[in-house]
């Protein structure tokens, strides 16, 4: 990855820092800190502070409460300082709710600090370069100030940036822009869905923390009353990451025990004297470092044991080897598995065994998985339903990305999910009659803020707005290994949509359609580079794979389902898969996921 370097305290071309919304409650020491460390940071006297004071809960509360109120009413220092002071309680989470929706609705963006945060005196700054550099990074949804010290999550000598991405948010010090805001439901309407689905909460436990998990359903139950969870949980729900300094700009003075939701915890105090202030070293793409990600998760959820939590979420590939507690769990709960691996022989072996590749069993392909298998530089997530669904980078990629996705069927949340997620550009190919009716009545009906269904199920549809869709691009093309028109034959299940040049189901009907090669298409569309490749096309993957390995044109990502065909056709389809996964590895792309007939290939080595 490249790096950006953006000096202390730049801001926004004439748009100034963005905004300050501080809470306070009764603490009036903690308070005079938080104040007096913002004020000496270089950016206070550019930057408007706005100040929310909640109201006493009870008597006891009404001293502290005012003395507050009388501290931050003499508040300087700052561009200008607005005082709103509750007559009532509202509690911790609807103050920071509705003040930090006031503030970002009203300028777009909007840095968060509460009343028990010290800062250090570049603090506002990296907060703008941050805000500015990571704007249009549509995964980032906050940025944070703080980081565990040092000897408690090392940073890898290795790594060479100041900032790093985590899937869970970090709310002692943050920053957050209006649209990402926006996406919060803090009602959480969704909550019993997530909640009843093993495979969502097991997700949220791996990526986010099962103490985290134990926290959002105390909400729900009203045992506590905290808002940083739902924003954490709007982080899971969008594939999105925080974003944390290497070095923490922020000191947590509330942890003394005096803090509503916060005990005493020592460990995590932060010397802020001596910091250097110096430019940002930001990456130009916001990947979860898999060590950091480890070592970060390890001092937010000590138990955490991914042994005896299970493995890694099914959706989503291995970055390391699993343990032998990890292998012995999962081995015992698949023993058919286990049992064909036993008994997997090499692909040459068998071959040299047999003389006929077109006796080539399962298992011998099977088993070349292993030779061609690589870790993917970044984690992967599944975008999409399970019929669908694709494997892709947890991160990394943006709006300067263009997905190209062949073969669409009726069935597009796949390219709905991606083109959210990153707020890259998709290319939708598709010649199928009922194809393109399909993206045409899901687009209609989604600008109308009507239903749209997925393949035409009773329960399940599109979660995308106007601007999603208006980010996907449809082309009734096929994609082919020349520019020529061609016959599309139908499948012989006729509630199915998918036909095939090849004819895979050896039937007489279609229709024809213009096709194109990629190179073709990215010359019509003006386009400089395709970051993803998604091929659903039965059975023309073989002609297309070629013919790009042929030529110059290398997306970073490879998705293609191989279609085997049936009875004979099937083993030499096999042979046939096995030598395209080869010519693949051999030309710089490493298998990162399959299943099934499933393919992910990353472009790893030149």
């Amino acid at each position: 990855m490249s790096s950006q370097n953006l000096a202390q305290g730049d801001t926004r071309s004439g748009a100034g820092p963005a905004p300050i919304a501080l809470f306070v409650y009764n603490r009036v020491d903690h308070a005079q800190s938080t104040l007096e460390a913002l004020r000496e940071n270089g950016l206070a006297g550019q930057t408007d502070l706005f100040i929310f004071s909640d109201g006493p809960k009870d008597e006891s509360d009404e001293s502290g409460v005012a003395q507050v109120r009388a501290l931050v009413r003499r508040a300087t220092g700052f561009k200008s300082v607005q005082v709103e002071e509750s007559k009532i309680n509202k509690g911790l989470a609807a103050s920071i709710i509705d003040g930090v929706t006031k503030i970002v609705n009203r300028y777009g963006r909007v840095i968060v600090i509460e009343d028990d945060l010290v800062t250090h005196p570049s603090t506002l700054g990296y907060f703008n370069a941050a805000l500015d550099h990571f704007e249009n990074h549509a995964s980032v949804f906050s940025i944070s100030a703080y980081s565990h010290p040092a000897d408690v999550m090392p940073i890898p000598e290795r790594y060479e940036f100041d900032v790093y991405a985590i899937p869970r948010m970090q709310c002692w010090g943050w920053a957050t822009w209006k649209d990402r805001w926006a996406k919060a439901d803090f009602g959480m309407t969704d909550f019993n869905e997530f909640n009843g689905s093993p495979t969502l909460t097991n997700a949220f436990s791996y990526w986010v923390g099962g103490d985290s998990l134990v926290t959002l359903r105390q909400y729900m139950a009203g045992e506590k009353d905290v808002w940083a969870c739902r924003w954490v949980y709007t982080h899971f729900k969008h594939h999105a990451v925080c974003v944390c300094p290497t070095v923490s700009l922020v000191d947590n003075i509330g942890l003394d025990g005096s803090g509503a939701n916060c005990g005493p915890r020592d460990d995590l105090k932060n010397e802020l004297e001596g910091r250097e202030a110096r430019p940002w070293r930001f990456p130009t793409s916001t990947v979860v470092d898999p060590e950091i990600f480890g070592a970060f998760m390890q001092v937010m959820d000590p138990s955490r044991d991914r042994g005896l939590m299970g493995a890694q979420p099914s959706s989503v590939s291995r970055t390391s080897k699993p343990g032998t507690l990890e292998r012995l769990l999962y081995w015992g709960q698949h023993p058919r598995k286990l049992l064909r691996r036993v008994f997997e022989v090499g692909t040459e072996q068998f071959v040299e065994a047999f003389g006929d590749p077109a006796r080539l069993p399962k298992n011998a392909l099977n088993a070349a998985h292993e030779q061609l298998t690589a870790s993917p530089s970044v984690p992967l997530v599944r975008l999409g339903t399970d019929y669908g669904g694709w494997c892709v980078p947890e991160t990394g990629l943006g709006p300067n990305d263009v997905v190209v996705s062949a073969g669409a069927g009726e069935d597009i949340s796949f390219d709905i999910e991606i083109s959210k997620r990153f707020g890259c550009k998709v290319l939708l190919l598709d010649p199928t009659p009922r194809a393109v009716r399909h993206f045409d009545e899901t687009k209609d009906a989604i600008a109308g803020g009507n239903a749209a269904a997925i393949n035409g199920s009773a329960t399940e549809f599109y979660q995308a707005s106007a601007d999603d869709m208006d980010r996907i691009s449809f082309r009734p093309w096929g994609l082919w290994k020349d520019v020529e028109r061609l016959r599309f034959f139908e499948p012989d299940n006729p509630d199915h949509v998918s036909h095939s040049i090849g004819n895979l189901h050896q039937t007489e009907d279609g229709f024809e359609a213009e096709c194109v090669t990629l190179e073709d298409l990215m010359a019509r569309e003006g386009l400089k580079k395709v970051s993803v490749l998604k091929m659903d096309i039965e059975g023309a993957e073989f002609d297309v794979l070629s013919q790009i390995l042929d030529g110059d044109i290398r997306p970073k990502y490879l998705l293609a389902e191989f279609h085997p065909g049936k009875d004979q056709r099937e083993q030499i389809h096999r042979v046939r898969t096995l030598q395209m996964l080869r010519r693949l590895h051999a030309d710089g792309y490493r298998l990162v996921y399959w299943d099934g007939w499933d393919y992910v290939l990353e472009r790893q080595a030149a």
